[in-house]
């Protein structure tokens, strides 16, 4: 009796997608000291007039009683969408929609089928969208509750919008936010929520003009500069002296290591955090240029593969890695007083990166490459594939998407991660 056995395709492991950022897990401890210098500021934000596109959307949304659970659908999403849409419909090619959370999205529905849902956009925004993120520092301003309705400080903002619009005071737009709220209304009690046929270039103009990010009028544009630079309880850590420090001396004449040591300078309250950032960023980028220095040294041996215990990987290897060890030390000493939020903060660093305080340059190759499929691999949800191919040999081959220009070079005394001063700096201009 012939018996067939199954045809079995090529193996496919578990672990698929390379997960092509922060390669070496540097990225969470630099996340953490910048939430603890300006908790609720965000790398991506840059336009702050979505607090008030948040703050009056959650008035709108008050008398809404579908709360996501009958559309599948979140109000405050559709809220969104309606914004975007109406810039976009309005302003296609202005620079007001520079750096506008979503925007890019919205152009291509537009552009494919005309209107906005949760395919073509978002269906959850998490940490997307201008709801995702700004969310967290519209919270801490008092400006929304964690259930993004109206909070403690949102009155008076809400009255200064309302002003500029033409209003006596907020009371006065009911019959504005009415026909904002009815427009929601319809997208949600559709079988598949959308915008489709909603706006009229009437109604998206006057969306437009009432939240475009770059055109916030003066009294409204003196309300935001008060709330985010304000003291007290809603004070955004060293924000208010980062602020004024990059008002005076120029965001674009500083990097962002000399503009906190004038922070450290300023106020000496910063100045333990600021060391500490400071030598972890040392250590971060000579680590990082350590393992480019790999990258590009096995991009250039890629019919062969590289064998990392070949002496002297890359004409500048041994230079960037002979200060690695004493680099460690600094930054585990400096994380190491850090008290309070950050406690933990120490713990990571010596858990994750301990094997560098006494690497050599000879063993440095073969380290790296282990911990970098460490981090890979406990990558969520599942883990991720290192950038690197073992050939069984004891040589590795660089796949091509992870291969660096010829001109690369390392960056010694460069910041590896950003600390929120462009974030401040984007601020700054649009509330001048």
């Amino acid at each position: 009796m012939a018996i067939s056995f199954p045809m079995f395709s090529r193996y496919d492991p578990k672990v698929a997608g390379e997960g092509n950022l922060d390669p070496l897990g540097l990225g969470q401890i630099a996340d953490r000291l910048a939430v603890e210098l300006v908790p609720g500021i965000r790398e991506r934000m840059s336009r702050p007039r979505f607090l008030t596109a948040m703050t009056v959307g959650a008035v709108v949304l008050e008398e809404l009683e579908d709360d996501g659970a009958t559309s599948g659908v979140a109000p405050f999403l559709v809220w969104e969408w309606l914004v975007l849409e109406s810039f976009v419909r309005s302003e296609v090619d202005h620079p007001d929609l520079k750096s506008v959370s979503g925007i890019q999205m919205t152009r291509y529905a537009m552009r494919d089928h005309g209107y906005l849902d949760a395919a073509s956009y978002l269906k959850t925004p998490g940490i997307f969208g201008f709801h995702g993120v700004y969310k967290r520092l519209a919270i801490r301003l008092g400006l929304l509750d964690g259930e993004l309705r109206p909070g403690p400080t949102s009155q008076e903002l809400l009255d200064v919008w309302a002003k500029t619009q033409g209003f006596g005071g907020f009371n006065e737009t009911a019959e504005l936010l009415n026909s904002w709220r009815r427009l929601i209304a319809k997208a949600l009690n559709r079988e598949s929520p959308s915008t489709k046929g909603l706006l009229t270039s009437i109604s998206a103009a006057e969306i437009a003009q009432a939240f475009s990010p770059g055109r916030a009028p003066a009294l409204e544009r003196r309300k935001l500069r008060s709330l985010l630079a304000g003291e007290g309880l809603h004070e955004l850590g060293a924000f208010r002296t980062l602020w004024d420090l990059l008002a005076t001396q120029g965001s674009n004449e500083l990097s962002e290591r000399e503009i906190h040591t004038q922070l450290a300078k300023r106020a000496e309250k910063w100045a333990p955090l600021i060391r500490a950032v400071q030598a972890y960023e040392t250590f971060a980028r000579t680590l990082q240029d350590a393992f480019d220095s790999l990258r590009a040294e096995a991009g250039a041996r890629y019919e062969v593969g590289l064998d990392p215990a070949e002496h002297g990987v890359g004409p500048t290897f041994g230079a960037q890695t002979r200060s690695l060890a004493v680099d460690y030390h600094r930054a585990e000493e400096t994380l190491s007083g850090l008290h309070g939020a950050l406690g933990s903060v120490f713990t990571t660093f010596h858990e994750r990166f301990e094997p560098f305080a006494t690497a050599s340059t000879a063993s440095l190759p073969e380290l790296l490459l282990l911990h970098h499929e460490r981090i890979q691999d406990a990558k969520p949800p599942e883990g991720k594939r290192s950038w690197f191919d073992r050939l069984g040999n004891g040589r590795v081959f660089l796949r091509h998407p992870y291969r660096l220009d010829d001109d690369w070079a390392p960056r010694p005394g460069e910041y590896l991660h950003p600390y929120r001063s462009n974030a401040i700096a984007s601020f700054l201009r649009d509330l001048r």
